[in-house]
């Protein structure tokens, strides 16, 4: 099995006359929270005569608690003695059954459901519902192969005659759930018919089987951008995903892409007068860029991108993506200095609008590091500076108030100052790529421009509301950054892995020297002069610190004024929460200027620390070193990362980064196989998160009492971290269970209490998996059931029927893993290895049909 970064047949309730009821049903809950049969438009049997299931429409709420308890526990044999009720129940009773068919029904309820779709005497409310149910078992994955024309026929003239659009898109999933050349032939035809979000979900369902692919690119290549055509009978909506499907699917064509007149329905998608086409081109386009990527054929998406070019596309706009891709992805930067040499002499792109120049000669500085022509790659960040200066000329931040510029231009000015912050980045790095130490005094003033950088945009920001942050991480979470394109490139022959995380490292210890505040976990250089080591002495960088936080009172008193003005007066409270917080920022500054001569700079005006969020460079570096199989390395790092927080104050304030750091060196101690410690350290998280949350969870209450809405709205996201903090630390523990500590029982444990806090379909199919594995086949079948298979979960389904010995079902997903998400040859490889030693697969390794699909895989199909 494998996990990412983060139905259950679970009990819901049953409101009716203030009883709550448990009721073991899945996705219905909703509809039976809110109804009950006093507000039904039902008056039919009150029990009796129908048994057990008529009670569920009973005015008295203990039948009614039977009921659910009763039709909770059916088995499928159970099930089939009921199906002959169903004419005789009442709407509520229906439901029931209905649900109870899609939840443990055999292939022996065909019958059953194809009568009940077709039979149009039931039309009650509920019975939309009803057939949304019965169509999710006719796309059910578990009878795999089983009556396919019955079922796909059955969903296509379903999907024909509803009237209720919930019912088409159950029937429209159901025929992508199949996975079969006649459910995509049927998809097809639906296309001509449907509209909405059904139609929209047809379209994408085509992608799924080969006879649907076949169907997209012949309709895509129809010639509906030819004004003289009829076209075909598909709304906008629906050729705007046509357009991102065909994208993809040419990637997948032998050399697809190359022949301009194979690009024609993209190039007139992108000029069509419908908003919702054009941008349905422009994601086919990123789709066949991305797919080709991922195919690691980079030689055909430069001849797409030349096939582009010629029929229309806008050049610069290519030169700007190609030329990001051959650094990205080609071992020979030399590939790259064309199409950014291009783009520096052009006056602009659509990437970058007036940018183009500037991210021309970046990326030409960008190559040239690679190639190691270091004073090459100088003269063209002087130039790329110049660039930058060129445009830095009006300063949209500095106008008056009443002449703000629009959010287009705050974010540019904002990114001005960015990209500014990255070529003195790129100074530096340039110079420790030629051995010379963080403690280089050279190096250290780069690091202080670009520091000074980063500290204009966040003000810009703040004053302009442009909503980008300015921290440190900017360095190595930009697209841009040296990080992405030069350090963690895997094609980057200069820089190996081992040299990218070393000099990381080495940046991160010359940020520390000029920041210390904000890049704890490294170890700073001594002895430098203190307008240099401490933003409080640096006339500067203080005069911005004052500056941003100045700006931030400023937006205080705007948004009080906003609301004062535009709203009603019982939002009064609201203006005054606001008036309040911004009276207390002006008088924390006023209190600092008058304690900095007793107290010193840094001390009086310490809370300006608050604008300025720590990085976490130590965190992911320790997670490169586990990833090289050095995690008592990492730990150092994030160990360090804790001591200098803890002694700034700022960890007891920030639970969140607590529970990150905690997590962090528990992984270094799984690495090391000292699972128990790990354990440890991750409950203590835990117990530290759980914490948090009470305390959330009494700071909601209390905005919700005062009507504080910007408060209640920022404990609901304090909340929902919260939750994602205990989901992730509860899969830890899970993981370490069962993989460290072989204990799948306790790993069960607390993936259900992970599954809790997050009920998707990715958790749902790693609850299966764990269930499967600790022997509960039936409950593990239960949950795949009220999962709607996509490509994301193909592999853990694999696994998941392969511990319930569905050798043909396991093997099905693990082809469709293979076809649809390996989609490189180094991915399938990977791919192949894995499944090969993965545990969850030891059923299928002395089938012939595993062996012929990792041998198929390996050759890359």
């Amino acid at each position: 099995m494998k996990f990412a970064s983060i139905g259950l047949l679970g009990l819901t309730l049953f409101q009716a006359q203030n009883v709550q009821i448990c009721l073991g049903l899945g996705r219905i809950w909703p509809v039976l929270v809110h109804l009950h049969p006093g507000a039904a438009a039902w008056d039919g049997p009150s029990g009796g005569a129908a048994g057990d299931l008529a009670d569920l429409d009973h005015q008295d709420p203990d039948r009614r608690r039977a009921a659910l308890e009763h039709v909770g526990n059916f088995d499928s044999q159970t099930l089939q003695g009921h199906l002959e009720q169903f004419d005789s129940l009442g709407p509520f009773g229906r439901l029931a059954l209905a649900e109870a068919v899609k939840r443990v029904g055999e292939i022996e309820c065909l019958e059953f459901v194809l009568g009940a779709l077709s039979d149009p005497s039931h039309s009650h409310a509920m019975d939309s519902l009803v057939r949304i149910e019965l169509a999710g078992f006719l796309g059910r994955t578990d009878l795999a192969e089983r009556r396919i024309p019955l079922r796909t026929s059955a969903l296509e003239q379903l999907a024909l005659r509803e009237t209720d659009e919930r019912v088409v898109a159950a029937a429209v999933e159901a025929l992508v759930n199949i996975h079969d050349a006649a459910a995509g032939e049927a998809l097809d035809r639906l296309l001509d018919v449907l509209d909405g979000a059904p139609g929209r979900a047809a379209v994408r369902g085509l992608g799924r089987t080969a006879a649907g692919r076949a169907a997209a690119l012949r309709r895509a290549r129809q010639p509906w951008w030819d004004a003289g055509s009829a076209g075909p009978a598909l709304s906008h909506d629906m050729i705007s995903e046509l357009l991102t499907l065909y994208g993809r699917l040419l990637a997948d064509l032998p050399r697809g892409g190359v022949d301009e007149r194979e690009l024609a329905p993209l190039v007139a998608g992108a000029a069509h007068p419908s908003d919702a086409v054009r941008v349905g081109a422009r994601f086919g386009f990123e789709a066949l860029r991305s797919r080709l990527r991922q195919l690691g054929e980079v030689e055909r998406l430069e001849g797409v991108f030349a096939a582009f070019a010629r029929a229309g596309w806008d050049g610069r706009d290519l030169d700007y993506l190609l030329a990001r891709l051959l650094l990205q992805e080609s071992a020979q930067p030399e590939r790259a200095l064309a199409p950014a040499r291009r783009l520096a002499k052009a006056p602009g792109s659509a990437s970058g609008g007036r940018l183009g120049p500037f991210y021309g000669h970046y990326f030409e500085s960008m190559a040239l590091m690679m190639m190691g022509r270091s004073e090459a790659a100088l003269s063209a960040l002087d130039k790329a500076q110049r660039s930058l200066d060129g445009l830095s000329t009006e300063r949209v931040d500095l106008q008056p108030l009443g002449s703000r510029p629009s959010l287009r231009r705050a974010r540019e000015q904002v990114e001005l100052f960015r990209l500014g912050a990255l070529v003195a980045l790129m100074r530096a790095l340039r110079l420790l790529d030629m051995d010379q130490p963080a403690s280089h005094p050279e190096v250290l003033q780069h690091l202080r421009a670009a520091h000074v950088q980063l500290l204009r945009s966040a003000e810009a920001s703040v004053d302009l509301e442009a909503g980008q942050s300015g921290d440190l991480d900017l360095f190595f979470e930009h697209d841009l950054g040296p990080r992405i394109l030069l350090l963690q490139n895997p094609n980057c022959e200069r820089w190996p892995r081992e040299r990218g995380i070393e000099l990381l490292a080495q940046l991160g210890r010359g940020l520390a020297s000029i920041a210390p505040n904000e890049m704890p976990g490294f170890e700073p250089v001594s002895g430098l002069a203190p307008e240099l080591s401490d933003p409080y002495q640096d006339p500067e960088r203080f005069a911005l610190l004052l500056s941003i936080e100045g700006a931030s009172q400023r937006l205080l008193r705007r948004e009080a004024d906003e609301v004062s003005r535009r709203l009603p007066l019982h939002w009064e409270r609201q203006v005054d929460t606001l008036l309040r917080r911004w009276q207390y920022g002006e008088e924390r500054l006023r209190r600092a200027r008058s304690q900095e001569e007793e107290l010193g700079r840094a001390e009086a005006y310490k809370f300006l620390e608050e604008t300025r969020r720590p990085s976490s460079l130590a965190l992911s570096l320790a997670r490169d070193l586990r990833d090289e199989g050095r995690p008592a390395e990492g730990r150092v790092f994030v160990e360090r990362m804790q001591a200098d927080l803890r002694a700034s104050g700022r960890l007891s304030d920030d639970p969140f980064m607590q529970a990150e750091i905690g997590a962090a060196i528990a992984a270094t101690y799984t690495e090391e196989n000292n699972s128990g410690r790990a354990e440890e350290i991750l409950l203590e998280v835990l117990v530290g998160l759980e914490e948090v949350e009470n305390l959330v969870l009494d700071m909601l209450e209390d905005a919700r009492e005062l009507g504080d809405l910007e408060d209640e709205a920022r404990r609901r996201r304090q909340l929902r971290m919260t939750h994602n903090l205990e989901g992730d630390t509860l899969v830890s523990l899970a993981v370490n269970a069962n993989v460290r500590m072989g204990d799948s029982k306790r790993a069960l444990g607390y993936f259900e209490r992970a599954f809790a806090l997050f009920e998707n379909d990715f958790m749902r199919v790693l609850l299966a998996c764990y269930r499967a594995r600790s022997g509960h086949a039936e409950q593990a079948r239960a949950v795949l059931r009220e999962v709607s298979p996509a490509p994301n979960l193909y592999y853990n389904m694999a696994c998941t029927y392969a511990l319930m010995g569905q050798a043909d079902l396991a093997l099905d997903f693990l082809q469709r893993d293979f076809e649809e998400n390996a989609v490189s040859k180094g991915s399938l490889g990977r791919q192949q290895d894995w499944a090969k030693g993965d545990p969850d697969l030891a059923s299928l390794r002395e089938d012939p049909r595993f062996e012929e699909l990792v041998q198929r895989a390996a050759a890359g199909r």
